[in-house]
C-alpha cells in the first residue's frame, strides 16, 4: 500500500499551533513533518512532534480503563468503568449538589471539541470549575487593563520592525517559528534586545542583553521610562491623542531615582541607557514579553510597567511596533453551544495555581468527586505536595489521559483518549492567527475512545444523551461559525488544513484605537512594588519551558534521571559539576545534580520544569502555593530554595 500524505495541526500547549503533514503507511503514523503551506510554520517542524509517532506507539501509552486496587491498578472493561463514573457522578450530585464535583479542564490533549467535557456537566447540573492559570493571567490582565484587550501582533509583522526586543520571552524554546522571522529582520538592518535573568540560547543571539536580577523587570522598565522622559522625550501627540493617565504615571517615574531603580535591578546604568536610547531613538520597534515576566505577585505591574514604554514613544498600534504578549486561541471560535443552560457552571470556582489550599477550604458542599480532563495539574500546578494531600480527602476521582501522569496516579479510575491524530477536532493559536483543522489521521487502538465519545456514553447512561449527540464535525461546525461568516468554511478549513483567522487583526489597535472604554491606552495610575529578594544564603528558583519535551510529557524511556540544576560556580561552594546535591525550599526538597555555569546570575538556579514527581524529579514540588495579586496566576519564579548536601553526605 502506498504511503499517504495527511494535513493536520499539532495539539500541543505551545505558541505555534503547527501545520503539519503526516505520512500514514499500513495504518501507523511514520513521519510528522512541517507543511510548508502553513505562512508560520513554513515547512518546519519541532524536535518535539518529530519524534511523536515513537510516543503514539509507546508502550506507556494507556490503551484500557484502569481502576486501583490497593497499591496498583487492574484492567476494568470500558461497561465497568462508564458504569462505575456514571453512579459516582449521580450519586454525588443526588447527595451533595453538583458543586461537590470538581471538573478541571486543561490543554494537554488540545482541542476546541474537548469543550464537550464541559457541557456534559453543564447538563449534569455543573460542577465547581478551576479558573486562574498556571501560565499567563497576570500579564493577560496587565494587557487587558492597558489595551482594553490581550491581542498580539502577527510574528510576520516583526520584519517590519527596526528594534526588536524579546522580555522574558526565549523564542528558541517557547516560539521557535517566530525566530526564522526575527533572523529576516536582522537581515535587513533590524537589532535585537533580550532581557532575561537566564543565559538561554534567544540571550546568546542578541545585539544586547540584559540580565536582571529575577522578579526585577518592574524596576528595569522604570529605569528605562525614566532616562526616555530625561534623555530622548515621549512622542507628546501620541500620548497627548491616544493615551490616558500620562500625568499620573509621569509623577510615578519621579518617584524613583535612576541610580536606585538600577540597583533593584541589578542592570548597570550605563546598560540600561544604552537600551533606553536605542529603544526610544528607533521607529518602529517592537517588544514580545514571554510568561516569565509575570510569574510573580507583581506581575501584572511588570507587564503594565512595559507596556508603558510602547506608549511613551508611541510605538502602539503600528506595524512593526506594540508590546505583544499573547492572546486566547479561542478569538475564532463561537464556545456558547458548550454552555447548557441553567447549569452551575461558573458559579463556584477554585484557583489552579493554589488547587491544594483551595480544594481543602470548601465545605459548602466539600468536594466529593474531582474530574481531571487533559489535566496534569499535580506536576504542573504549584505545591505539589499540598495538591496530592487534598485529593486523598476527595473519595472518587479519575482522569482521562493518554499516558500516566502524576495526576492520573492519584486517581481512581483512568480512561484512555485517543490522541490528536485519533480523532477530529479544530484549534487556534495564541501566538499567531492560526486556526488550525485536526485530522482523523489514523484510527485508535482497539478499545481506546475519544474524549467525546466518553462523553457521550457517560451522557447516554445519566439519561441526557440526546443532546450530547453529534459526530466531531458537527460540534466543529458550531464552533467555527464566526469563520464561517467570513467566508472560511467546514470544508475549506479541512483542505487547507490551516487558515489565517481573519478574525485577529496582525496589528492591534491600528492607528491607536484601544479597546478601553475611553478608546485610550491607559497607564497605570500606581504600582505595587515587590520586596528585594532572596535572602542571604539562598536563590531564586527559576524554572523555564525545556527544549526537549512538552510539559510534563516524558516518557520513562526518555527520563534523564536525576534533574540539572544550572547554577553559578560561586552560588555552590564545596560543590562540583555533576555532583548531586538537594534543592531545599519552604514546602519541599528536590535531588538535583549540579550543572556549575559561570553564565548564571550568582543569586539564581534553573531547573526546568515538567519532571515526575513519581520520578522524583518535580520540580513544582518545591514552589508553595503563591498567587499573584491581580488575574489569578502562578508565582513560580518567586520560589527561593537552598542548595544543600544530600543527608548522610560524607563530605
Amino acid at each position: 500500500m502506498r504511503d499517504q500524505k495527511i494535513k493536520t495541526t499539532c495539539f500541543h500547549d505551545c505558541n505555534d499551533a503547527c501545520g503539519m503533514i503526516a505520512t500514514v503507511r499500513d495504518g501507523r503514523v511514520v513521519k510528522l513533518e512541517g507543511d510548508p503551506g502553513n505562512p508560520y510554520t513554513q515547512g518546519f517542524l519541532c524536535g518535539k512532534m518529530q519524534r511523536f509517532p515513537r510516543w503514539q506507539d509507546s508502550p506507556e501509552r494507556l490503551l484500557k480503563p484502569i481502576r486501583k486496587k490497593g497499591a496498583g491498578w487492574e484492567e476494568i472493561s470500558w461497561d465497568a468503568a462508564l458504569d462505575l463514573c456514571a453512579e459516582r457522578l449521580r450519586s454525588a450530585v443526588d447527595k451533595h449538589g453538583p458543586l461537590s464535583i470538581l471538573f478541571e479542564l486543561a490543554a494537554g490533549n488540545f482541542g476546541m471539541v474537548r469543550l464537550a467535557g464541559r457541557f456534559f456537566f453543564g447538563l449534569l447540573g455543573g460542577a465547581t470549575t478551576t479558573t486562574g492559570s498556571l501560565c499567563d493571567a497576570a500579564g493577560e490582565k496587565a494587557q487587558e487593563d492597558a489595551f482594553g484587550a490581550c491581542l498580539t501582533h502577527d510574528p510576520r509583522d516583526v520584519l517590519d520592525s527596526k528594534l526588536i526586543v524579546g522580555w522574558g520571552k526565549n523564542v528558541a524554546t517557547t516560539h521557535l517559528h517566530f525566530l526564522p522571522f526575527i533572523k529576516e529582520a536582522r537581515k535587513k538592518g533590524a537589532r535585537f534586545f533580550v532581557v532575561d535573568p537566564l543565559p538561554t540560547a534567544t540571550a546568546r543571539m542578541a545585539d544586547l542583553w540584559l540580565q536582571p536580577k529575577p522578579g526585577s523587570d518592574i524596576f528595569l522598565a522604570l529605569a528605562i521610562g525614566r532616562i526616555l522622559l530625561e534623555q530622548v522625550g515621549v512622542d507628546e501627540s501620541f500620548v497627548r491623542n491616544r493615551t490616558e493617565g500620562w500625568e499620573a504615571y509621569r509623577s510615578l517615574l519621579a518617584r524613583f531615582s535612576l541610580e536606585e531603580l538600577c540597583v533593584r535591578c541589578d542592570v548597570s546604568l550605563s546598560a540600561a541607557r544604552e537600551f533606553a536610547l536605542a529603544y526610544g531613538r528607533t521607529r518602529p520597534a517592537s517588544i514580545w514579553t514571554g510568561t516569565g515576566v509575570q510569574h510573580y505577585r507583581w506581575g501584572r505591574e511588570a507587564h503594565l510597567a512595559i507596556s508603558a514604554l510602547g506608549a511613551m514613544t508611541g510605538n502602539l498600534g503600528v506595524s512593526g511596533g506594540g508590546v505583544s504578549f499573547n492572546h486566547p486561541s479561542a478569538l475564532s471560535f463561537d464556545r456558547s453551544a458548550f454552555d447548557a443552560p441553567g447549569s452551575l457552571i461558573g458559579k463556584r470556582t477554585v484557583l489552579k495555581p493554589i488547587l491544594g489550599e483551595e480544594i481543602a477550604r470548601l465545605t459548602d458542599p466539600p468536594i466529593h468527586a474531582a474530574w481531571f480532563h487533559a489535566s496534569n495539574i499535580v506536576t504542573q500546578s504549584q505545591d505539589t505536595g499540598g495538591i496530592l494531600r487534598a485529593l486523598a480527602r476527595v473519595p472518587f476521582k479519575v482522569a482521562l489521559d493518554i499516558y500516566m501522569t502524576d495526576t492520573a496516579r492519584a486517581c481512581d479510575i483512568v480512561l484512555p483518549v485517543s490522541t490528536f491524530l485519533e480523532r477530529e477536532d479544530v484549534r487556534g493559536s495564541y501566538g499567531d492567527r492560526t486556526v488550525g483543522y485536526m485530522a482523523r489521521v489514523v484510527e485508535p487502538p482497539p478499545g481506546v475512545l475519544s474524549d467525546l465519545e466518553i462523553y457521550q456514553a457517560l451522557a447516554e447512561r445519566l439519561g441526557f444523551g440526546e443532546k450530547m449527540r453529534g459526530g466531531p464535525e458537527d460540534w466543529i461546525r458550531m464552533l467555527i461559525k464566526p469563520l464561517e461568516a467570513c467566508g472560511i468554511g467546514f470544508e475549506t478549513l479541512r483542505e487547507k488544513g490551516q487558515v489565517v483567522s481573519p478574525l485577529i487583526p496582525d496589528v492591534p489597535f491600528a492607528g491607536g484605537r484601544f479597546k478601553t472604554t475611553s478608546g485610550r491606552y491607559r497607564f497605570p495610575a500606581d504600582l505595587r512594588l515587590p520586596d528585594d529578594g532572596p535572602p542571604p544564603g539562598s536563590l531564586f528558583l527559576v524554572t523555564p519551558k525545556a527544549k526537549a519535551f512538552q510539559n510534563s510529557e516524558i516518557l520513562a524511556e526518555e527520563d534523564q534521571g536525576v534533574p540539572k540544576a544550572f547554577v553559578h560556580p560561586d552560588a555552590a561552594p564545596g560543590l562540583s559539576d555533576g555532583e548531586e546535591a538537594d534543592l531545599v525550599s519552604s514546602v519541599g526538597r528536590l535531588r538535583v545534580r549540579v550543572s556549575l555555569d559561570g553564565r548564571m546570575r550568582r543569586d539564581a538556579v534553573r531547573v526546568d520544569q515538567g519532571g515526575h514527581h513519581a520520578r522524583g524529579a518535580c520540580v513544582n514540588a518545591l514552589a508553595p502555593p503563591v498567587l499573584s495579586w491581580d488575574g489569578g496566576g502562578a508565582c513560580y519564579y518567586e520560589t527561593i530554595v537552598r542548595l544543600e548536601r544530600p543527608p548522610g553526605s560524607n563530605r
